[in-house]
């Protein structure tokens, strides 16, 4: 039986979280890369489910949905929340930073 991979398209911490679960990935800057990426991704057979961990433009998000109805495979996650979590995680290091200089400045 073929072995089949998922791959993952996102910004470069989403992708380092996803490698260490041993889950390859590709890091994007732009809208224009998502979409070369994707497209690069479900013209590759071995690839068997594709995870987009950033927020999409509405016009991605609807010809990704449409791929979604016409094809079984590749299955297509969208998780614009991963992108959230990557905001998140800044705030609270950045509290985190703020509070110990202030603890050794007072």
């Amino acid at each position: 039986m073929e072995s089949k991979a998922i791959h993952v398209i996102g910004h470069h911490e989403l992708i380092i979280l996803f490698a260490l679960a041993g889950i390859n990935g590709t890091v994007i800057e732009s809208t224009e890369e998502i979409m070369r990426t994707f497209r690069e991704l479900i013209a590759d057979e071995t690839i068997n489910i594709i995870i987009i961990a950033t927020k999409l433009p509405d016009t991605m998000i609807k010809e990704l949905l449409r791929f979604r109805i016409v094809h079984i495979s590749p299955l297509v996650v969208y998780l614009p929340l991963l992108d959230a979590w990557k905001a998140y995680f800044r705030d609270i290091t950045y509290e985190y930073i703020a509070d110990s200089l202030e603890e050794v400045i007072s």
